[in-house]
């Protein structure tokens, strides 16, 4: 086996016209295989090779000779996040979300949360499934962002203020976004006001947003050396 995963890749470098004829030797040595943990790993083997050739429709052709059925699924949500295709992540991950293993279902909320944001645009089942399994603070920035990407402008910022109240490693991070946000949206005066904010608190000040709040301030001409948070050029 680890001579065919050779020579596939080496029939792809050289001889790409020719790698079918490959595929289709390392799928017919799979389906032989009677050691089931064997088969499994083999055909896990040539999906990674597939996928990262952009084979993907011969990948998932390979992912029916998987054995188990959440191995198979978690491979068909790696072929979906390769593909960008969301519905058929979500397909997979209902596979893996009736586990009996409680981390297995967390992991599949998690990855069904991230493909709502980012490929199904489906933030209302992402903010839901982020509030059933919290890790803040990182879920909660997940939520700001999917309420600011819903039009939730308002729900977006209150977000964002519960980090700078509840996580104070967050919280300068918290409030340099609230003012990128607030500038975004031509707000101008409560976005210096943001950036102040962080130079002006005893220990954001320290913070590496601290610098990043003084570029943004001079980028509108602001003064930092002093408390003027509503000087406006």
């Amino acid at each position: 086996w680890e001579l065919q995963m050779y020579k596939f890749d080496t029939v792809k470098a050289l001889a790409p016209k020719n790698i079918s004829k490959v595929v289709d030797q390392m799928v017919s040595a799979i389906g032989k295989e009677k050691n089931e943990a064997v088969r499994s790993s083999m055909a896990s083997s040539l999906i990674y090779k597939l996928n990262s050739a952009s084979m993907f429709k011969e990948a998932k052709i390979v992912l029916d000779l998987v054995p188990d059925p959440i191995r198979r699924a978690w491979l068909g949500v790696e072929i979906g996040w390769k593909t960008n295709d969301g519905k058929y992540i979500i397909g997979h991950l209902d596979v893996i979300e009736k586990s009996p293993d409680e981390d297995t279902v967390r992991k599949a909320k998690m990855n069904r949360a991230q493909c709502c944001r980012y490929l199904l645009k489906d933030y209302d089942t992402a903010i839901k499934i982020w509030n059933e399994y919290p890790n803040p603070p990182t879920t909660l920035w997940y939520i700001a962002e999917c309420h600011r990407m819903a039009g939730r402008k308002p729900q977006a910022q209150g977000v964002l203020d519960e980090i700078c109240g509840v996580f104070p490693s967050a919280a300068p991070s918290a409030m340099l976004r609230k003012g990128d946000w607030y500038a975004e949206d031509g707000n101008k005066k409560a976005a210096i006001a943001c950036y102040r904010r962080i130079l002006s608190h005893a220990d954001w000040k320290k913070s590496g947003e601290s610098s990043q709040g003084h570029q943004r301030l001079e980028r509108y001409g602001i003064a930092t050396g002093g408390a003027v948070l509503n000087e406006i050029h």
